[in-house]
């Protein structure tokens, strides 16, 4: 079915359908009265949808730049992230060491005594003769 004007079903909008554009014209009124009432709500139609138009683009304005600053913090958070893990990575490594030279003090307890004696002689440089190995289990067997 057509408007009276001549326009085709599917250039109104579905809003505009069921509000006396179609159908017959009331007694006595001519159908170009019923143009200016159409073209009204046409237009009062066209400044909702451009109201709706500028409220969602200012909506996507909003939400880029919520989208920016997330992104910027997302960056930061990164890289803080990679500074923690790396300290938490070289604290490891220095745990696994420390670790392990205990595990050798413990099951070889002279070989720290070597270590120190060997510190010892650098330090002096031959001011002090080195014990023997003798000399090292009487002086263990006193403090024992």
């Amino acid at each position: 079915m057509s408007l009276p004007w001549g326009l085709g079903c599917r250039l109104v909008p579905k809003w505009l359908i069921g509000r006396g554009l179609q159908g017959s014209v009331p007694a006595g009124l001519s159908s170009s009265v019923l143009v200016p009432t159409g073209l009204s709500e046409m237009h009062a139609g066209r400044s909702e949808l451009a109201q709706q138009v500028a409220a969602e683009q200012a909506e996507q304005v909003q939400l880029q730049t919520q989208l920016l600053a997330l992104t910027e913090r997302l960056a930061r958070s990164n890289e803080r992230l990679a500074r923690l893990l790396a300290a938490s990575a070289q604290l490891d490594q220095a745990i696994l060491e420390s670790e392990a030279a205990y595990s050798k003090i413990v099951k070889n307890p002279q070989e720290l005594g070597g270590i120190l004696k060997g510190e010892d002689g650098h330090a002096g440089e031959g001011s002090e003769p080195q014990s023997t190995s003798e000399e090292d289990e009487a002086r263990e067997q006193k403090h024992s």
